[in-house]
């Protein structure tokens, strides 16, 4: 089982060595024959197995099996009189040391690399010991310059086995601190993927509400068509269905107009009122005021609004275009339609003029039964903005309207 092991371990195929080893081990403890030198090294070796497979697999229970053989095996070199014992117990202790360190149990680590050196320095120590015995029975009859000369030797290879050890353990040492580092960038990782976890939550809260925001604008949206359609059912005068569908498909592009601006832009609270107003503007420009031969300018300063007080503009502007380009010019004369839009210490202004033909001395104003359904809906507009609106008539219709900031 040990020699067909070799080929997976060779292979790094570490969780199939595991299950060649255990049954390995298994047929040494049911053997009436026993080969510890093969034992001990199963145990090792399995230890070494479950350790490599719990470190690339992260699983603790391995590294748990990996200490428990070591330390297996450890008892057993203790309790028996192998060949070479303490130079197995320094590297079984030293494998230890280098597990718990991995495991980010520095202390238990140190304690464990402290008892390798120990078993090193015993070796050493038993390694004196015989020299100078063969030493005293080789060498008894001899001069004792020549004693002399041969302990300076020894000595001398002493230190050589020293400094050799000194090398090791600063070698150990040095890969200490690089496991020390490797282990601090790979909890720093782990930091930085929490963190982008968390930023990925948040952005899709943040989704989460603009969706529910774009259903309540939606919903609100065609809670003023519905409103729209109602003003022009409850109104008096019958129009023609196609000039009542006109009507209302130039009030749904505007709101349209508004969602394509807003859907244009990093920013979804506010709009640019500039460029959302002019769009209106060419919309009518396309569709009706080159054919009538009507010039349109425009003085529009570029603020950001929020959305419902922009799209309270938007259809306030198309409701007066509307009605500019239907009452203003009789007889298909040229004429030309002023709109600025500015900001003023006391608020915003909002004022649209044409050189028509101005409002009549009887014109309706507020909730009049007179007002038509372009005004209707331009004063419910104007509420909404807790604005002030004023008509006057001169050199044509001008309608000024201002609203708080």
């Amino acid at each position: 089982m040990a020699e067909i092991r070799r080929v997976d371990y060779a292979n790094t195929d570490y969780e199939k060595s595991i299950k060649y080893f255990k049954r390995a081990i298994k047929s040494y403890e049911l053997s009436e024959t026993k080969g510890i030198e093969n034992y001990l090294f199963c145990l090792i070796n399995i230890s070494y197995c479950y350790r490599k497979s719990g470190f690339f697999h992260v699983k603790s229970i391995h590294l748990d099996s990996a200490r428990f053989y070591l330390r297996k095996y450890i008892d057993l070199v203790e309790k028996s009189d192998i060949k070479d014992k303490y130079g197995k117990l320094d590297g079984a202790y030293g494998n230890l040391g280098w597990q718990l360190f991995a495991e980010g149990k520095a202390k238990e680590g140190i304690y464990e690399v402290q008892r390798s050196k120990d078993y090193l320095d015993s070796m050493y120590s038993n390694l004196l010991e015989k020299k100078a015995l063969e030493i005293n029975n080789s060498y008894e009859n001899k001069l004792k310059n020549q004693r002399i000369e041969y302990l300076n030797s020894e000595n001398e290879q002493i230190r050589k086995n020293f400094f050799l050890t000194r090398i090791i353990l600063l070698i150990i040492f040095l890969l200490l601190v690089i496991l020390t580092l490797a282990f601090f960038r790979f909890r720093q990782k782990n930091r930085l993927l929490k963190k982008q976890q968390q930023e990925i939550i948040q952005i899709k809260d943040q989704l989460e509400v603009l969706l529910r925001e774009i259903h309540h604008r939606i919903k609100n949206n065609l809670q003023v068509i519905s409103s729209f359609l109602g003003i022009q059912k409850r109104n008096p005068n019958t129009l023609d269905t196609e000039v009542i569908l006109s009507q209302c498909q130039d009030r749904i592009q505007t709101i349209s107009l508004m969602h394509e601006q807003l859907y244009s832009q990093k920013e979804f609270e506010y709009i640019a009122i500039k460029f959302y107003l002019k769009k209106i503007i060419k919309n009518h420009i396309d569709t009706s005021f080159e054919a009538q031969n009507i010039d349109v300018n425009d003085k529009i300063e570029n603020h950001s609004i929020d959305f419902e007080r922009g799209l309270s503009l938007g259809i306030i502007l198309n409701e007066l275009l509307v009605n500019a380009a239907k009452y203003a010019f009789v007889d298909k004369r040229k004429g030309s339609i002023s709109i600025v839009f500015k900001k003023k210490p006391s608020g915003f202004l909002f004022e649209v003029s044409d050189n028509g033909i101005g409002f009549p001395d009887n014109f309706a104003e507020e909730n009049s039964n007179q007002s038509g359904i372009g005004y209707q809906i331009i004063w419910a507009m104007v509420n909404k903005l807790n604005g002030a609106m004023d008509f006057k008539s001169h050199k044509g219709a001008i309608i000024s309207i201002s609203f708080p900031y």
